[in-house]
């Protein structure tokens, strides 16, 4: 007997140990969740906070799971209506509780409220790969300073960059919204190897139809033609395999406040 409830007392101890290891995800306080009004305005990446308040105003489900689990767009995997359903929300931040926080606060508050499930798994991603043309690079080193690189519209549907920039600087304004439907929907990776500031001057004509009657009479050339002519680098379409968090389960309507 006594052997016995010396074990039961080390059983105890255990599962003390392993419920004390359970660290528990930081929530929200308190979460208003309601859809968004179809005619409300779209919100786009951000949002609005202060020390003890997030507000998302008509924010897409989507972009909801990006900031949750800090992947972008091309990373995640799920139904299309993730993009159409927004939702406005208002949530009181815990006292003393960080920004970096907010991320596993979304997490807690999309498995609480709208019952999310998902996994994680590798896939073929398409992307598109930033290499040097044959030729060679043809964007001169940076000769002047203090010249910061500026999105320019020629027209309706021409498009310019010019200014000093690095590539990863190019690659960030390649990707901007309003920038060419023809790069929206995978990465830019860079494999130029190149180094350092250049001097550069971009001007293509983007991929999507403007409104009627804006159409230019000289198309111009395509973003692609653009990259390899004008800077002597070439945007190659690839796929590698990349980690994509995947949605198993998603309600579009959240539980009640």
């Amino acid at each position: 007997m006594a052997r016995a409830n010396v074990l039961s007392v080390a059983m105890s101890g255990c599962w003390l140990l392993v419920a004390q290891s359970v660290v528990r995800k930081p929530e929200f306080e308190v979460v208003a969740i309601r859809p968004a009004a179809p005619s409300a305005r779209k919100a786009g990446r951000g949002s609005q906070s202060d020390e003890a308040h997030l507000r998302y105003a008509g924010i897409p489900m989507q972009r909801l799971i990006l900031n949750a689990y800090q992947i972008e767009d091309y990373q995640l995997a799920g139904p299309a209506w993730l993009k159409t359903e927004r939702f406005e929300i208002n949530a009181k931040l815990p006292d003393g509780s960080t920004r970096q926080q907010i991320p596993l606060m979304l997490q807690a508050m999309l498995a609480e409220r709208f019952h999310f499930v998902s996994h994680r798994e590798n896939r073929q991603i398409p992307v598109f790969a930033l290499v040097v043309a044959n030729g060679g690079p043809k964007m001169l080193p940076a000769q002047v300073r203090d010249s910061n690189v500026g999105v320019g519209l020629l027209s309706p549907t021409k498009r310019v960059f010019k200014g000093r920039t690095d590539i990863a600087e190019l690659i960030f304004l390649l990707k901007v919204p309003g920038g060419d439907a023809a790069l929206a929907d995978r990465p830019i990776l860079d494999i130029t190897g190149l180094k350092g500031l250049y001097d550069i001057r971009l001007e293509w004509t983007v991929d999507s139809a403007g409104p009627p009657g804006t159409s230019d009479a000289d198309p111009g050339p395509t973003i692609f033609s653009a990259v390899q002519d004008q800077l002597g680098l070439k945007l190659e379409p690839r796929k590698i395999p990349m980690e994509v968090l995947v949605v198993d389960h998603v309600d579009k309507a959240p539980t009640e406040n």
